[in-house]
């Protein structure tokens, strides 16, 4: 069987970054190429129009809808380049990577174990980093020491697996651009999503803690998030729409059994799984 494609999203200026992917990567033997992403920072007025007209009104179903930075809207349209490419290629399945991500020496082994377990048409997305909370019944072995598992809530695309069919429908259902990269939740409206228990992918300690994403025109991240959060709460109807969804979701997952994924279990050792 073909190993799945290995794709590396990293901005042209980020070279720190691609150079410790680079050596990660090789390291394990994994051919992988290098997919240009947009700098969302550097679209005119008109190219963020047209990629990104606006965020989606509120619906209870759906919740809010935070309007999105110029970076989040480059790593938007960066992962759905991805899907495109795979999709034009025909490529089976392809893991995607963000490049400031640590991997575990596990990972080639289990990318051929997932290659096998999903078929190019099954529409199935598994996050290789740590999850929120899944559904602890649909717990089954993927191969010895690692588990696949339904996810309920996850976020970061810094490292999953996807499938041909995953990908058509993201790159067709997820532009223009209405959402951030990693809004799992509501991407599983659109494909099958899954993790693995344990994760085999996380951020780097030191590259992921300067962002290239969330800052503000005036650089300051704490400033970014603050204004994001008055935007949401000022208005008490969305407030209390808020609640409610919360509510929902909260009775939903009682209802469902569902449970956190326990914390920091990373299969860093090879010899433990």
């Amino acid at each position: 069987m073909t190993a799945p494609a290995v794709f590396v999203i990293n901005l042209a200026d980020s070279t720190d970054r691609l150079a410790a992917m680079n050596g990660r990567l090789t390291g394990m033997g994994l051919a992988y190429r290098v997919y240009a992403g947009v700098d969302g920072r550097k679209m005119s007025d008109e190219e963020k129009r047209t990629a990104y007209p606006g965020p989606p009104p509120f619906s209870v179903g759906q919740g809010w809808f935070f309007p999105l930075c110029d970076g989040e809207i480059g790593c938007a349209l960066s992962q759905i380049g991805v899907y495109r490419r795979i999709v034009a290629e025909g490529l089976p399945c392809a893991l995607v990577l963000e490049d400031d991500m640590e991997l575990s020496p596990a990972v080639p082994d289990v990318l051929e174990a997932l290659a096998e377990r999903f078929s190019p048409d099954e529409p199935a997305v598994v996050l290789l980093t740590q999850a929120y909370s899944f559904y602890p019944r649909t717990r089954e072995p993927l191969r010895e020491g690692v588990d696949i598992v339904r996810v309920y809530e996850a976020a970061l695309a810094g490292g999953y697996f996807i499938t041909r069919r995953a990908a058509a429908l993201l790159a067709e259902k997820l532009y223009p651009v209405w959402t951030v990269a990693d809004d799992w939740w509501r991407f599983r409206d659109i494909v099958s999503l899954h993790c693995l228990d344990p994760a085999l992918i996380r951020p780097d300690g030191k590259l992921s803690n300067v962002s290239t994403i969330a800052v503000d025109p005036c650089g300051d991240p704490d400033l970014f998030w603050a204004a994001r959060r008055r935007a949401i709460f000022r208005h008490p109807l969305v407030a209390a729409g808020r609640l409610v969804a919360r509510a929902g979701r909260w009775v939903y997952a009682r209802w469902h059994g569902i449970r956190p994924m326990p914390d920091a279990r990373l299969a860093w050792d090879r010899s433990k799984i």
